[in-house]
């Protein structure tokens, strides 16, 4: 799986300041956020 950062230094502060504060490395971040969306959009399709 390839991670893309944006390019907005900002939102890659927030992002660092939120893995960091989870005490989580940025895949694992990624991970969490990507089974969440696939749940999310099952959860739609059975709606």
């Amino acid at each position: 799986m390839y991670i893309a950062f944006p390019a907005d230094e900002k939102v890659k502060a927030r992002l660092d300041a939120v893995c960091k504060s989870l005490g989580i490395i940025y895949e694992e971040w990624f991970e969490t956020a990507l089974i969440e969306s696939e749940n999310d959009v099952l959860t739609e399709l059975l709606s």
